[in-house]
């Protein structure tokens, strides 16, 4: 049929009562199915370890690209621990520890220390367990801090295949950007207020005239 046989052979020799060789037996069997689930396991042994590698590999860039991103970054597991966060999140909230050291700690203990960074500590608590418990995702949270900085927050829940397996938290530092934002309003008020009195001034013209 084409396929190819593993054959295992045993051969024993045969001799008479003076100790002479007097022939041999051999014995055959066929060891294909055991060679071929033999193959077969090390093929898989051979794929785990590729795909082991591969998420090594995937692991080590996804730390890489965490630890240099900008924005704080803090991954929290299903079971509210601390699954990693980076250096820009601990420099954010003035958190003097090694991100690596406050991996796998319990989150509550980290909100509980970063909550008096904001105006409104309870406003601020309030804000990101709602966003836990609704697990729907939220962006452009913005939230004035006590020392007149302006942080804005994202929210995002984490699916694998429908299943929550934890949260993603980013937080940044927007304070120039909200300056500028503030300033743009104050100069658009202004504009707004000038030209609503150029036309009263028209009008009270127009009305002497």
């Amino acid at each position: 049929r084409g396929e190819e046989i593993w054959v295992q052979v045993a051969v024993a020799a045969l001799t008479g009562p003076d100790g002479e060789l007097t022939g041999g037996i051999a014995a055959l069997a066929d060891i294909s199915g055991r060679k071929r689930q033999e193959a077969e396991r090390a093929r898989l042994l051979d794929a785990e370890h590729q795909a082991r590698r591969s998420l090594a590999g995937q692991t080590e860039r996804l730390q890489s690209l965490i630890a240099a991103a900008i924005p704080g970054v803090l991954f929290t597991d299903e079971h509210g621990m601390i699954s990693q966060l980076n250096r820009s999140f601990c420099d954010l909230f003035g958190l003097d520890e090694d991100p690596g050291q406050l991996a796998g700690t319990p989150v509550a203990d980290l909100v509980r220390r970063i909550k008096q960074v904001f105006a409104d500590p309870a406003e601020f608590v309030r804000r990101t367990g709602d966003a836990f418990m609704r697990r729907q995702p939220a962006s452009g949270q913005q939230m004035p801090c006590a020392d007149g900085r302006t942080f804005e927050c994202d929210y995002w829940p984490v699916l694998v295949g429908g299943d929550y397996r934890g949260d993603l938290w980013l937080a940044w530092d927007m304070s120039g950007r909200k300056a500028m934002e503030d300033q743009t309003e104050r100069l658009l008020r202004a504009e707004l207020a000038a030209r609503v009195a150029a036309e009263r001034s028209q009008q009270e013209l127009a009305e002497q005239n």
